[in-house]
């Protein structure tokens, strides 16, 4: 951000604040699909990925800030599991595991930035939200559409929040990590 006099002229004016970074994430993955029998499909899988965040500043002319924050690194493997079962024409079951990984994004770990009266408040030291997904679903297919019932169940560790507060009087937006939620059980049913 900078103080320009004027948004026509090509002067930039003063520089006001900066804040910048890195995130890479490098990944490998492979699935597999085995036919066990006609009626029963079997699917494996796994994606593991490393990740680095890096190169993050908060600068800021006033209040006087000059912050160069951490580099962080994590790496996660996420394996998947399917089974599907198709007894009668038109009519599947499934069941389902599987682990999922988020690495917090750049503008999590550096981005302050004011969106009218609240400011968005970095947190270089967020960690990787971690969750267990599973899922018992039966699905049954017609010409015209299909009908999907699932019974879903999600454990999450280390869960990325955005939450509003104040901070000095003032309201602030932030993300920060929160140790256990579960889902719990939800029904879903899908026409299309």
């Amino acid at each position: 951000k900078y103080a320009m006099p004027n948004w026509l002229a090509d002067s930039t004016g003063a520089l006001q604040t900066i804040s910048k970074g890195q995130t890479h994430t490098w990944t490998a993955w492979a699935q597999d699909v085995w036919a066990i029998t006609p009626q029963i499909k079997l699917t494996l899988g796994g994606r593991y990925e490393w990740w680095r965040a890096e190169k993050g500043l908060n600068l800021s002319a006033a209040p006087a800030l000059n912050t160069q924050q951490p580099e962080v690194s994590d790496a996660a493997f996420s394996p998947k599991a399917v089974a599907a079962w198709s007894p009668w024409y038109g009519w599947t079951f499934k069941g389902s595991v599987g682990v999922a990984n988020r690495f917090p994004t750049v503008s999590e770990l550096y981005q302050a930035v004011a969106t009218g009266p609240v400011l968005s408040v970095p947190n270089p030291n967020l960690k990787a939200e971690r969750e267990l997904s599973s899922e018992l679903s039966a699905e049954k297919d017609w010409t015209g559409g299909s009908l999907r019932v699932s019974l879903f169940d999600e454990h999450v560790h280390n869960a990325l929040i955005s939450q509003t507060g104040t901070l000095n009087g003032l309201p602030v937006s932030f993300v920060q990590n929160v140790d256990y939620r579960s889902l719990g059980v939800i029904l879903q049913e899908s026409l299309h």
